[in-house]
């Protein structure tokens, strides 16, 4: 009889166990299931306000070994504006013209970059942290800067207005200092200001404090960046240097002008972009870089862009068909200068 109890409490012992387990594993697999709804909403939150996936976003995070519980919510509006290295779709290559343009930046920003152990301790040969890049709207500022972060393998940061504006005070210079900290934390890095005229101007006596504070903030973090090895470089874009802030192009104190393009860089644009289009004999592309003066990279591009549509329409035949010829480029023309 006492076997006959001890069986029903040996019994009894091993149910309770495999009860008490199975109530364990369900509450570990609940808090996984929570954190991973957790985190997934965390990201979305990150990423619902631009075109950066989740995905992508991850990647970055993983890439760096960076914790994104970690990031202040500052910083993760920043990551939202990063386009990875392996993403940019632009390398000096494919930018037509402006040789000695791509030879100085080349020579003074990438190398240095690439080859820190060259260049370290030599003051004379440091490299530039800050670069402006000034001249007409339309000339390739923003993608020369892209190119440099292609080339020297980093992430591109594109910086506008949208990102830094914000209507409660203080929280723009927060913004900044979450720009420059991301960079730091994965460069090498392009930080890419885009209108920086518009952010750090000729400063007066009617500017409001809070555009005092972000002009601060900004001049600040440029301090900082000399004061650290080369890595993230800060390009500046403008169409009037002369209306951006003595303090600020001090710290940036690399001035690169981009202007139009000569005849034989409007050709080389010409080439890089109808590469592969279909082309009747009658095109002249050096004829057509002749009488392109005074256009930019960016109208050189909607020029052929017109062109093939004015094809397009022209034909009802098979696409391969469908040339694109000088008549379709002087009506692109057209339209284009007298706008």
């Amino acid at each position: 009889m006492p076997q006959f109890y001890g069986n029903i409490n040996s019994n009894n012992g091993s149910g309770f166990r495999s009860f008490l387990k199975a109530i364990l594993m369900t509450l570990i697999m609940t808090l996984i299931s929570l954190a991973i709804n957790y985190f997934i909403t965390y990201m979305e939150g990150s990423a619902s306000s631009n075109s950066l996936d989740i995905s992508s976003m991850w990647n970055i995070y993983n890439n760096y070994g960076i914790n994104p519980m970690s990031l202040s919510s500052y910083e993760k509006d920043v990551f939202t504006n990063i386009v990875r290295s392996e993403d940019i779709d632009i390398d000096f290559k494919d930018i037509g013209g402006n040789e000695t343009l791509k030879d100085n930046i080349d020579r003074l920003v990438i190398k240095p970059t690439l080859n820190p152990n060259i260049y370290s301790g030599r003051n004379l040969l440091k490299p530039p942290n800050g670069i402006i890049l000034y001249g007409p709207p339309g000339t390739g500022k923003t993608m020369m800067a892209r190119a440099v972060a292609k080339r020297i393998g980093g992430c591109f940061i594109n910086v506008t207005s949208a990102l830094i504006e914000n209507k409660f005070y203080g929280e723009s210079q927060k913004i900044v200092a979450a720009i420059f900290s991301i960079a730091d934390k994965i460069k090498p890095c392009v930080i890419f200001f885009d209108e920086i005229d518009g952010l750090c101007g000729t400063r007066n006596i009617l500017d409001q404090s809070h555009v005092t504070s972000v002009k601060t903030s900004l001049l600040a973090e440029m301090d900082g960046i000399h004061q650290r090895d080369p890595g993230v470089i800060v390009f500046g874009a403008t169409n009037r240097i002369d209306n951006l802030d003595a303090a600020l192009k001090r710290r940036m104190r690399l001035h690169i002008k981009v202007d139009l393009p000569d005849k034989d860089s409007r050709k080389q644009i010409l080439e890089k972009v109808v590469k592969g289009e279909p082309l009747d004999d009658d095109v002249s592309l050096e004829e057509l870089a002749e009488k392109a003066d005074g256009m930019s990279g960016s109208d050189l591009h909607e020029l052929c862009k017109l062109a093939a549509q004015y094809a397009i329409k022209e034909n009802s035949g098979e696409r391969d068909s469908i040339l694109i010829n000088k008549c379709n480029f002087d009506s692109a023309y057209c339209d284009l200068t007298e706008q």
